[in-house]
């Protein structure tokens, strides 16, 4: 039986309104990116996507139980679309310093 193997960083916050979950690709954390509709630089750090490492059932798992997500990494957000978590349309797009495209999405969930 093979191992699964970590594909991202996940940390969770808890405050009176919910839980956020920040998750992103293994590979993006302590990098920082620009958003293409404005040029404004994201940093992908450790206080915030940092918590631990997690397979794909672990960041699943905490995908369907946060009120608030902010996912970076096409591994982490094509994992919250394949789950119903994220809508395809609502991403944005993140440049790497190699011009590399990173898909960035917040998600909120409304409860009334």
């Amino acid at each position: 039986m093979q191992k699964e193997k970590f594909i991202a960083w996940l940390k969770q916050f808890s405050h009176p309104v919910g839980h956020t979950i920040a998750a992103c690709d293994l590979p993006l954390l302590g990098r920082t990116l620009t958003l293409n509709s404005n040029g404004k630089e994201i940093s992908v750090n450790a206080g915030f996507y940092g918590g631990k490492k997690v397979t794909k059932d672990e960041l699943i798992f905490h995908l369907k139980r946060g009120d608030f997500l902010n996912l970076i990494g096409q591994e982490v957000v094509t994992t919250a679309e394949e789950i119903g978590a994220a809508h395809k349309e609502s991403k944005v797009f993140l440049s790497s310093e190699n011009d590399e495209e990173v898909p960035h999405v917040q998600v909120y969930k409304m409860k009334i």
